[in-house]
């Protein structure tokens, strides 16, 4: 008699926790449906990127950043909430790829470093960003600097686990 009742209960608990996240999974479905990316957005993204392929699209607190895969590469951009695109997050480089006048800057600079995670961003036909950690003297530098030398955010760190690459958003922006 103990164990048919163990039984049933069991039944019952699962039946619970089946419903349980039947009703999470709806609401999340709910919510992720209030939170769509608005129409218009979408259009100036498809103006913008024809041939995009793979799209993803979030909400990042006021931003919607689009995940796709455009001319051969997987790329990031962000669309502010009038659908204004703000950036595109084209890649990861090698040292050997940076504009002349970046690469001129970083050696007066910081002659004696190693340059690591260069990520190239364009914000209009003619702006592209560079931001990347440079190693030298026992210190870490995270920079932005722009593709005519301008450089637009320097910080100093003592390790890696300081550096917040999605903290400073607004010095990437020229």
């Amino acid at each position: 008699m103990l164990k048919n009742y163990e039984q049933s209960w069991k039944h019952r608990s699962n039946k619970m926790k089946t419903f349980s996240l039947t009703i999470l999974l709806f609401v999340t479905q709910v919510t992720f449906l209030a939170q769509e990316v608005p129409l218009s957005i979408k259009n100036i993204f498809n103006i913008k990127y024809e041939e995009a392929t793979k799209i993803e699209w979030s909400l990042n607190e006021l931003d919607y950043d689009v995940n796709f895969y455009h001319r051969g590469q997987n790329k990031t951009a962000k669309f502010d909430e009038e659908g204004n695109w703000l950036e595109t997050k084209i890649k990861q480089i090698k040292e050997s790829q940076l504009p002349l006048k970046v690469s001129v800057i970083l050696k007066s600079k910081y002659p004696e470093s190693e340059i690591k995670n260069i990520i190239e961003f364009q914000y209009n036909i003619k702006t592209v960003v560079y931001e990347m950690i440079i190693y030298q003297d026992d210190l870490l530098y995270f920079l932005r600097i722009k593709n005519d030398g301008e450089i637009l955010f320097s910080e100093t760190y003592d390790n890696e686990e300081e550096i917040d690459l999605e903290e400073d958003n607004e010095f990437r922006r020229p």
